[in-house]
């Protein structure tokens, strides 16, 4: 399967994207920031005519979007946390969405909000500054990521921000420079 068509599909939106190991979450490169901000599509297919299965990466902040990533696993019920958030908030417009290996997805926006986990409320994190998800195409545990919704990108909803502010005095929102995991040196949010 060629996992490039999502970070060519990510450039063509004015998207930054970098790889991520086959198979994973993992930056594949050491500066991925960096090599996402110098990203083009020569860049890519360069990249990927050497590894042409690993997996790539959106840089959210870098990129100007904020994804929501609703979970589905383990003890979170993300969608179900979506409909109760929108009953409340109103509904999010159309947009782009990618359905993940695990049973989520992820619903694209324009527009800078702070990264967090369970910013939103019980598995909705949002991917946003300092933020990344992974690209649609990639591979993980032989299940693809999947356009649900191929649609132009909207604004994010104010309402979404404004909650996130929220969330941010009530628990700590991750912010640029501020990662939750650390690989080879590397620190990240993988999604």
């Amino acid at each position: 399967m060629e996992t490039k068509r999502g970070a060519i599909w990510a450039l063509e939106q004015g998207f930054k994207v970098f790889p991520l190991v086959e198979g994973g979450k993992v930056p594949a490169v050491d500066g991925w920031q960096e090599w996402a901000a110098n990203s083009n599509a020569d860049t890519v297919t360069e990249f990927a005519s050497e590894r042409p299965n690993c997996n790539w990466g959106v840089y959210c902040g870098a990129s100007g979007i904020t994804v929501i990533d609703v979970d589905n696993k383990g003890d979170k019920n993300g969608a179900d946390t979506l409909t109760e958030l929108q009953k409340q908030q109103g509904n999010l417009p159309p947009t782009t969405v990618v359905t993940t290996p695990s049973g989520g997805y992820h619903i694209y926006y324009k527009g800078e909000a702070p990264t967090s986990v369970d910013g939103l409320g019980s598995g909705l994190d949002t991917r946003g500054i300092g933020g990344y998800v992974v690209a649609p195409f990639s591979v993980i545990n032989g299940k693809q990521y999947q356009f649900s919704l191929a649609l132009e990108i909207p604004q994010i909803p104010a309402w979404v921000v404004g909650k996130l502010r929220e969330a941010k005095k009530e628990k700590k929102n991750l912010e640029d420079g501020e990662m939750i995991k650390t690989v080879r040196g590397i620190t990240f949010l993988p999604v």
